[in-house]
């Protein structure tokens, strides 16, 4: 099972070095800047919207960092019908609890600190991709369902 993981840190190091930690667990991951990434999400749910395939690199899950915007890029996207089943990681500090909090409240669907063990950052991010592969299949047979009659 895999499942394209987007990173979004705007310190291309960090989220560089976290992309090849999650690859070498056999996970797809790629980081953008947030502006590009923004762009992406944007352009996958319109393509969502108007019944087409989304977009062939639109990602399975998105891994955001909380000091790039990772809130109120969680909020949009939960925001809007065609992404608001993507589910969204934040990335914050233990010891922000405020940040934390605020990414609850916009609809994060996990919590990360940036100290998380890989092996424990690999398994969160399966589970979430596996939910998420089988509210797809869901939707798919809804919809089979549905044009059959």
């Amino acid at each position: 099972m895999t499942g394209r993981i987007l990173i979004i840190d705007a310190d291309a190091a960090a989220g560089d070095a976290l992309a090849r930690r999650l690859e070498a667990a056999y996970l797809d991951a790629r980081r953008l800047a947030p502006e590009a990434a923004r762009a992406l999400l944007s352009r996958a749910g319109r393509e969502g919207e108007a019944g087409a395939d989304p977009a062939a690199d639109a990602p399975d899950l998105v891994l955001a960092a909380a000091a790039s915007g990772g809130v109120a890029l969680c909020r949009a996207l939960k925001a809007d019908p065609a992404t608001a089943a993507r589910p969204v990681v934040i990335s914050a500090p233990r010891a922000a609890r405020e940040v934390r909090l605020a990414a609850l409240a916009a609809g994060a669907d996990d919590l990360v600190a940036p100290e998380t063990p890989e092996a424990e950052l690999a398994a969160r991010l399966r589970r979430l991709l596996r939910s998420k592969a089988m509210l797809d299949e869901l939707r798919l047979r809804e919809a089979t369902a549905l044009d059959l009659g």
